[in-house]
């Protein structure tokens, strides 16, 4: 999962700079490596991710998927009030009711464009990051001999590593919430279209 290999590049980044601080320049190399690689990775599985959307998109352009028929009801106080911490727990409420009226104003199919843009958006604070990253490397390269000094170089801002670390991982936090919420409202309109009950309520809702 996306999210999973950016945190993951971020704790190899601190575990290189523990590393160095330690004096070990050999473990600190192969920490930072590790970093670049699994951010590299993150930036591929993102790019999965637009494929897919983009699959999506085209299978409900070939099928001619108008949406669900009871979106233009939804009313999105009354449905966040069911979800909230029975399914949304400490919901952004004015994110939730900007993409509630944007569902019943435009449907489902374009709420799922704009999802797409929205991960597209992240895509490009991956090479912030990246280059930030690459520089780092040649920074602790350059101090083998005492990676002590890379350590100082990093603490005191030399290279904008957090800055561009930060702004990534917002983005995709932005992007991934607006995914939960648009899944939580699709998936609460499927099950009242086919007679299935409530999300907040699945529970007590049985097939036969």
């Amino acid at each position: 999962m996306t999210l999973e290999m950016i945190l993951a590049a971020n704790t190899a980044y601190e575990e290189a700079i523990i590393a160095a601080f330690n004096g070990s320049y050999d473990e600190a190399a192969s920490h930072h490596d590790q970093s670049i690689d699994l951010a590299a990775a993150a930036k591929r599985r993102l790019r999965d991710v637009d494929a897919a959307y983009a699959m999506m998109l085209e299978d409900i352009a070939i099928e001619r998927y108008p949406g669900n028929p009871l979106a233009p009801q939804l009313e999105p106080e009354e449905l966040l009030g069911e979800l909230a911490d029975a399914v949304l727990i400490d919901a952004n409420t004015a994110l939730f009711g900007e993409i509630a009226e944007s569902i019943k104003a435009q449907n489902l199919v374009e709420t799922f464009k704009q999802e797409r843009a929205s991960f597209a958006k992240v895509g490009r604070r991956f090479d912030p990051y990246l280059e930030a990253l690459r520089e780092s490397r040649a920074q602790l390269e350059a101090n083998a001999r005492d990676p002590r000094v890379w350590v100082q170089v990093v603490d005191e801002g030399g290279v904008p590593i957090r800055s561009t670390y930060l702004a990534l991982l917002t983005a995709y936090l932005g992007a991934f919430q607006r995914f939960v919420y648009s899944t939580a409202i699709s998936t609460d309109l499927y099950y009242e279209t086919e007679g299935y009950g409530r999300l907040a309520h699945e529970r007590t809702t049985v097939r036969r």
